[in-house]
């Protein structure tokens, strides 16, 4: 049969198990680098972004503004437009709730313009498509109606083809 004890020691609750029913001591870390004693050591905090490639000369220039150190910046593997930036952060740093805050309204931001940026090609495009799908159904109109009215077919036949060239 197996006894337990726990301590409680600055926020960490240590269990100590003997089999004998005899408590053992142990020291709370043996790494010295989670010591409070260690001046040297430095906790980082980790970020990684995929971002668009248009928009990454903003958030190069931008994030260090925030505390963030730039530690690589490459092409996203299965997308060629998007790029994956890494960064690191010391976790101590003065003012880091303003600093968050400031950082979520600049992504905020820089989001609103990437919607802005798809949002032109998006609507050129579905118009683009309309247009010649119109095009298509004059085209398909003036093709059925050949033998039947020569002229109603060309009638239809010329705004079928306006339809298709005019979207490109």
């Amino acid at each position: 049969m197996a006894a337990y004890r726990s301590k409680k020691r600055s926020g960490l609750t240590i269990l100590f198990i003997n089999s004998n029913l005899k408590f053992q001591e142990r020291a709370e870390s043996p790494c010295p680098i989670l010591k409070k004693e260690n001046p040297d050591f430095i906790g980082y905090e980790y970020r990684e972004i995929n971002i668009n490639n248009k928009l990454v000369d903003l958030y190069l220039d931008n994030y260090p503004n925030f505390g963030w150190q730039i530690i690589s910046a490459e092409k996203a593997q299965p997308v060629n437009s998007k790029m994956i930036i890494k960064l690191k952060r010391n976790r101590h740093i003065a003012n880091k709730q303003e600093l968050t805050r400031l950082q979520r309204k600049f992504e905020a931001q820089l989001s609103q313009v990437d919607k802005l940026e798809r949002e032109k090609t998006v609507r050129a495009s579905a118009t683009a498509l309309t247009i010649g799908f119109l095009g298509s159904v004059f085209l398909a109109a003036s093709v059925m109606l050949f033998h039947y009215n020569i002229f109603l077919s060309f009638v239809l036949g010329i705004p079928g083809l306006i339809g298709w060239i005019l979207p490109y």
